[in-house]
């Protein structure tokens, strides 16, 4: 006992402490002492970052300030057809180039509240709480990602609008970048690149040179505004420009001296004590490029995190040795059975020692048989005279010995036989064994798979990983995007070494567009790279989520999945923005100045235009219009020198290209034949394509289906597994598998049994045998049978658990004896009596495990155990699209006639442009309805598009999640994907608008501005719609009609459709009600009396719909046109997903019998042997001292 008790108390132990229900004050005292094996679980692991961070920021002040207002703007407007200036003269360019700040600071306004919405509705995921500092910590890397893809979203778009509006050579109103030149010979315009400097725009859109202000009358430099700069487009050389300036109060001043408007106005430069992360000279495009953000703050609201975390208790564990109850429980579980053992070892152990060892052996086998059978007969009497049961004093009654034999006998036999079952059960048992494997190393768990891969369980500490941390994805472009033919020396060699007679060449000649085209080459291999690699540090960033660490072949399986989805997406999100700026470029007819599109000519000192054709394919039906593309001969346009396989031209450079193949450029004699057209002393060395080079595309493959694999040879992707399992850093690891118990296992279970079967044996055996055997003893008066009443006196007054031995006849200690016998059975019966009632009265929370529940088992469960069912999920992620099903449908004009291409052909025939308004519906009647099908066509595309990633996100839980808070949680989500979708893409739509119209791209049919003849040049006045000009606004608008030709009176008023700057902008302020009404659209065909009759049908006003006759489109486009949005939610499939092994719910309850029973069994044998110590001793002194006192005091 003595080693026990040092053992017991002495021994160093880990002692884990649980906290329930803890208080954030509680966890963050508790994390100051026990960072290290502190753990809270949460129970919501996913949690949005809305609800626990908060991101505040601030623009540059120039944001905020006058030279944005429409004050400003509108003093800075030029009374166009009154004033002839330098297309370099500050006062040309001064109100678009502010228009443009403001819109800049408007859109990254609009896009930062966008991206905001959708951070906040990300998914912080933690298993556990986390500690303030780690959490600060991984939000200022979240934000910082936030930062970065919103910039870089942002950035990106800009490039890839601008890239287009250069490749196109879109010409600009202010005549900034080609200019305007007439041609006496064919009434003809033809378009020269603008120089600025050195540089030709029609080598490079960037180029630029201070802008200045110029005399009226020459072109003497009155003042060169610091700063600002002109170039080609003026976003372009907004871009360049910087803001110095307009710090400096007397530079501004020094601008309004030189103003043409008859207005004043008070106007304060910017603070340039304001402290700022720019220096005055930042460049507009250094603003741009960190979203004119002045300064960032992210908050953290720990308080508000912890709350959603709501951990239902903490652990933590600390080194401590065992304490006074866990030594007593100990010793008084293992006395009874140790002085049991110890009571029928010891005194056999002693006497074998003792005995004496014969001094002489009998050598005679005779005498060897005497002494064997001298043994049989000693092991004979010993079964024979055994007695464990033995009376005190010793009895001579036969009866009463053989009672005493037959117990002896009973109690060993019973002993033997349960102990033999105990043994074979625990021995032969079939066990499962699970055996913990603290923090393995990758090559153990590698090794534990490898031999226990069903049941080998690690859970990781970190279950959300960045796919950065241990996925990299490598890729090779086509070829041609590392080649000589995207250098700037071959572009710049097609630009400059032609021989450039406008009246004599073919719009079809391969020359006039080659620049163009090689140099949209290189921007789809700029374009590409930048989507590409934006893409996939968006898709490092995402979260990878897993309870457990996978095993290496499931993790790649897994990897791969969500690569093939990764570049479907980025393919996908990359074609239909691309596909939205190309639309809205061909709908607001916006002219080209390589002539591709359109041809303008001037009569009667107006400008009118003639629609190019390519083989009967007309450029105001489609921009997708091409024809072979070929070298002319320079004296006879119409004479072909030299067909350029594979190239083709149309009505856009960046359509024609797109149709184009690379075949001419694989092969060295065609790339000479080419060459020797362009006039230069020397052919410019490039190296052919290889066309023996391994590729997924053909020579003859079209750039477009080159394209719709952005441009991609091969991907390379590697999973680092040793990264894997560092991030997901198992604290441990489990596996199973089915063995026996072992030999330690048994020994310790029978020694703690045996204790208290000796005990209840001796007590039932004894008692059994005198039942059985039972007879009347017969007594001196005679053969009277005694009462049990008498029985009972009698066997009361002899009952006595503690004889000497030999029996004693002093009357004193024949009275310790009684009274310890009556204090044992009493504090016996006391003392089971209070566990008896504790065991059986106590309230106790008791747990129910319900293996491999189904749907309806863990509903009816949840309806009677709400606050108590816990059901973990196999599976903690599960994607949107197993859980969910979107079902929408658009308006019915989407369906309906008028987009379609037979109605919008009708509308087209119209061939009379010279004598028709710009403002005639006959004239714009085709970009309406190209608008509309556009619009329909590019926002199917994308809600697909965006449908298909949302149903790859990741829904977390790591507990099955109640019905009704899972259809609250998916309508949410729902919500905020629809609302972000509609978010994007009329951010998306603005971008393109104030990039047009911040570029003053030339409509054209004259809406926005009109050239015309003045003297022997060409001028550009605002269109203007009732009194309002578009040099004010791009939104200026009136109501379409059909005007007479002579007189250009209105013959029709066509009713809800407008005609404004844009033909975009006018269509979206604009409604359908006319297409609504039989008559309407009756009359409509009835003034195309040129044309047959078409069998088109109206909207059906009995259509249930959401929205009215009177609603413009925008109302709309702001809906993404959807009349019906279906959500549908499987709560079946999600819990299929969750696949929870078992569910567990507790209840207050009281102890079974069973417990009950065992408890008092494995407790009796160690009280009996105690009190039996215990209890005469303690009578003994009692009464020594009371006798003692008894004598001091007579």
């Amino acid at each position: 006992m003595p080693i026990l008790l040092l053992y017991t108390s002495l021994t160093n132990i880990t002692r884990t402490v649980v906290v329930e229900k803890p208080t954030v004050e509680t966890y963050l005292n508790l994390y100051s002492k026990y960072p290290q094996t502190l753990s809270c679980p949460c129970s919501t692991i996913s949690i949005n970052y809305g609800d626990i961070l908060s991101i505040q920021y601030s623009f540059h002040q120039v944001c905020t300030s006058d030279f944005i207002s429409k004050k400003w703007t509108n003093y800075l407007t030029i009374d166009y057809e009154n004033t002839y200036l330098n297309v370099t003269d500050f006062r040309w360019i001064a109100r678009q180039t502010f228009q443009t700040i403001r819109s800049f600071c408007e859109l990254i306004n609009t896009t930062l509240s966008n991206s905001l919405s959708q951070f906040y509705s990300k998914q912080y995921v933690s298993v556990n709480v986390v500690s303030l500092q780690m959490i600060q910590s991984q939000s200022h890397s979240s934000v910082s990602q936030f930062r970065s893809s919103t910039t870089n979203s942002f950035l990106f778009s800009l490039i890839k609008i601008r890239d287009i509006i250069h490749v196109n050579a879109l010409f600009s109103a202010h005549m900034t970048n080609f200019d305007a030149i007439l041609d006496h010979t064919f009434d003809d315009l033809v378009f020269v690149e603008r120089t600025y400097g050195n540089c030709s725009c029609g080598v490079s859109p960037l180029c630029v040179i201070p802008s200045s202000i110029y005399d009226l009358s020459n072109t003497t430099v009155l003042f060169t505004v610091p700063g600002i700069y002109a170039g080609c487009y003026l976003i372009e050389s907004t871009l360049q420009s910087t803001l110095e300036c307009f710090y400096d109060q007397t530079c501004v001043d020094r601008i309004q001296s030189f103003s043409l408007s008859s207005q004043t106005v008070q106007i304060t430069s910017l603070n340039q004590s304001f402290p700022s992360l720019y220096s005055v000279n930042s460049t507009v495009q250094q603003l741009i490029d960190q979203l004119m953000i002045e300064q960032w703050n992210a908050s953290i609201v720990y308080s508000k995190y912890y709350a959603e975390c709501s951990p239902l208790q903490c652990t933590y564990s600390y080194q401590a040795r065992n304490d006074a109850i866990y030594i007593i429980t100990t010793l008084v579980g293992l006395i009874g059975g140790l002085v049991t053992i110890l009571k029928i070892v010891v005194p056999r152990f002693v006497k074998l020692i003792r005995r004496r060892r014969q001094r002489q052996i009998l050598l005679e086998e005779s005498s060897t048989r005497r002494s064997n059978g001298n043994f049989c007969f000693k092991i004979n009497n010993l079964i024979s005279t055994l007695n464990l049961f033995p009376s005190t004093p010793p009895t001579t009654n036969a009866y009463e010995l053989r009672n005493q034999t037959l117990s002896t006998r009973l109690f060993l036999l019973s002993l033997f036989i349960i102990m033999t079952i105990l043994l074979l059960y625990t021995s032969l048992v079939n066990i499962t064994k699970t055996v913990i494997v603290k923090t393995p190393a990758v090559e153990k768990y590698l090794e534990l798979y490898s031999q226990f891969p069903e049941t080998l369980s690690c859970p990781c500490s970190a279950i959300s990983i960045s796919y950065g941390k241990f996925f990299l994805m490598n890729y090779t472009l086509h070829q041609v995007c590392s080649s000589d033919f995207v250098s700037d020396e071959w572009i710049n060699y097609l630009t400059t070494h032609i021989n450039f007679v406008w009246y004599l060449w073919n719009r079809l000649d391969f020359r006039l567009i080659s620049g163009e085209t090689f140099r949209g080459i290189k921007i789809l291999c700029e374009s590409l790279e930048t989507t590409i690699s934006q893409s996939l540090n968006q898709f490092y960033s995402n979260e990878y989520i897993s309870g457990f660490l996978l095993p290496s072949g499931l993790l790649e399986t897994q990897t791969k999945a969500f690569l093939a989805q990764f570049r479907t997406s980025t393919t996908n999100s990359y074609l239909v923005s691309l596909s939205l700026v190309r639309d809205t470029v061909q709908t607001n007819a916006v002219f080209s100045a390589k002539v591709t599109n359109y041809e303008l000519f001037y009569h009667s000192d107006h400008v009118h235009m003639n629609t190019n054709s390519y083989d009967s394919c007309s450029c105001s039906l489609s921009s997708a219009c091409i024809m072979q593309s070929s070298i002319y001969d320079d004296s006879n346009p119409n004479s072909i020198m030299f067909t350029v396989p594979g190239m083709y031209a149309g009505c856009y450079i960046i359509e024609s290209l797109l149709a184009s193949t690379l075949e001419c450029f694989y092969n060295e004699t065609c790339i000479t034949q080419l060459q020797s057209f362009y006039q230069s002393n020397q052919t410019l060395r490039v190296t052919p394509l290889n066309s023996s080079f391994p590729s997924l595309y053909s020579v003859n493959s079209a750039m477009q289906v080159v394209i719709n694999n952005l441009m991609i040879e091969e991907w390379n992707s590697m999973i680092n597994y040793s990264s894997y399992f560092d991030e997901c850093s198992p604290l441990q690891c489990t596996y199973s598998y089915q063995t026996r118990n072992d030999m330690i296992y048994i020994v310790t279970t029978l020694i703690g049994l045996v204790g208290g079967l000796i005990t209840i044996l001796k007590i039932v055996v004894p008692r059994s045998i005198q039942i059985i055997r039972g007879r009347k003893i017969e007594t001196n008066s005679g053969e009277l049978s005694l009462t049990l009443r008498e029985h009972l006196k009698n066997f009361y007054e002899k009952f006595n658990l503690f004889p000497s031995i030999p029996p004693t006849t002093n009357d004193h200690e024949l009275r310790n004896q009684k009274i310890s016998t009556k204090l044992f059975v009493m504090l016996l019966i006391l003392i089971v009596t209070i566990l008896l009632l504790y065991t059986s009265l106590a309230n106790i929370t008791k747990t129910v495990v319900v293996e491999k529940p189904t749907v309806e088992t863990y509903l009816n469960l949840y309806s009677k155990y709400p606050q108590t069912l816990s059901c973990p999920c196999s599976t903690i992620s599960i994607n949107y699209g197993d859980i969910l099903s979107i079902q929408y449908s658009f308006h019915q004009v989407c369906t309906s006639d008028f987009i379609k291409l037979d109605w919008i052909y009708f509308l087209d025939f119209f061939q009379s442009p010279l004598y028709a308004h710009f403002k005639d519906f006959l004239l714009m009647g085709p970009q309406v309805f190209q608008g509309l099908r556009s619009f329909c066509l590019t926002i199917k595309a994308i809600i697909d598009n965006n449908i298909d990633k949302f149903y790859k996100n990741q829904y977390i839980s790591a507990y099955v999640i109640p019905l009704n808070l899972f259809q609250s949680q998916v309508s949410l989500l729902n919500n905020q994907f629809r609302t972000s979708l509609i978010a994007d893409y009329l951010l998306s739509l603005s971008l393109i608008h104030e990039t047009t119209d911040g570029n003053a791209l030339q409509s054209v049919q004259m809406t926005n501005y009109e050239l015309y003849k003045r003297g022997d040049a060409i001028s550009v006045r605002p269109s203007t719609y009732d009194n309002c000009s578009c040099t004010y606004s791009s939104s200026c608008l009136m109501q379409s009609a059909f005007y007479n030709y002579t007189n250009h009176t209105i013959t029709f008023s066509v009713p809800g459709i407008n005609v404004g700057c844009y033909f975009t902008e006018a269509l979206l302020l604009s409604n359908l009600q006319c297409f609504y009404s039989k008559k309407c659209v009756n009359h409509l065909k009835s003034l195309y009396t040129w044309m047959g009759d078409i069998e088109i049908s109206q909207i059906d006003t009995l259509s249930p719909s959401l929205y009215t006759i009177n609603s413009s489109v925008q109302e709309l486009i702001n809906q993404l046109m959807i009349e019906e949005w279906n959500l549908n939610i499987m709560y079946n499939q999600y819990y299929s997903e969750c696949s929870p092994l078992r569910c567990t719910y507790s209840y207050q309850a009281r102890n079974d019998a069973i417990y009950i029973i065992t408890t008092l069994v494995g407790l009796v044998g160690g009280l009996i042997t105690i009190l039996k110590i215990v209890v005469p001793r303690f009578v003994a002194v009692f009464r020594r001292y009371a006798l003692r006192r008894s004598q001091v005091n007579p």
